[in-house]
């Protein structure tokens, strides 16, 4: 059973872009507390399609705009699409995952290489009452499982030694370790991230055509 409300002559002589009216009604769901009801947002009414098919997934029809071909389009689409921002806040992370999925949501990246870090042999012959010692002579703490030990001197760039957070990042980012190094301005942290990022991006493959930047 298809019930229309017939236009008006007003409405019939003014022309609604479809994208306008699209894009209006989005909004106007986002706010809405509840989805669907027997009047669209615009006071319009709408039409029940009723399927008769018993194979359908869904046996109790559905609710579209009566003028708004672009909406009945997009509708199966946003049924689910929108979750107000309180509320994802209010998700877990598990609700979330599932939020995702449900959107089809997918990152995909290209496997690369992380661990470039070749212990030197005076690093090697170091003990772990060796390492201690000297990671509490420079400050340092650590957390994780077999990080990699402080170096103790840069003979490349002229440095006469690396600072405290150069000496523990870089190994352990050059290890393909995930880093949060914390130290006070001026020890040296930006350095501490280009050098291994200079050393991941060599290491990348050449870009085809059309590729994006590594």
């Amino acid at each position: 059973m298809l019930l229309k409300e017939q236009p008006t002559n007003d409405e019939a002589d003014d022309e609604i872009d479809p994208l306008d009216a699209f894009m209006s009604e989005v909004n106007k769901e986002v706010r809405a507390t509840k989805y669907g009801s027997d009047q669209g947002a615009d006071g319009k009414a709408r039409i029940v399609v009723i399927n008769s098919d018993s194979n359908l997934e869904s046996k109790k029809g559905e609710i579209i705009e009566a003028e708004d071909e672009t909406e009945v389009y997009y509708r199966p689409f946003r049924k689910n699409f929108y979750v107000e921002t309180a509320e994802l806040a209010k998700m877990s992370k598990k609700e979330v995952d599932e939020y995702r999925e449900e959107l089809d949501i997918r990152v995909y990246y290209r496997p690369f290489r992380k661990n470039f870090y070749v212990e030197t042999a005076e690093l090697a012959k170091m003990s772990k009452k060796e390492v201690d010692e000297y990671r509490e002579e420079l400050d340092i703490r650590v957390r994780g499982k077999n990080c990699p030990k402080p170096v103790r001197s840069w003979a490349q760039f002229e440095y006469k030694k690396p600072t405290p957070i150069q000496a523990q990042a870089i190994p352990a980012i050059m290890n393909g370790r995930d880093v949060i190094g914390i130290a006070k301005t001026g020890s040296g942290k930006t350095l501490a991230f280009l050098l291994p990022m200079f050393r991941h991006i060599l290491d990348q493959p050449e870009l085809d055509e059309l590729d994006g930047p590594i």
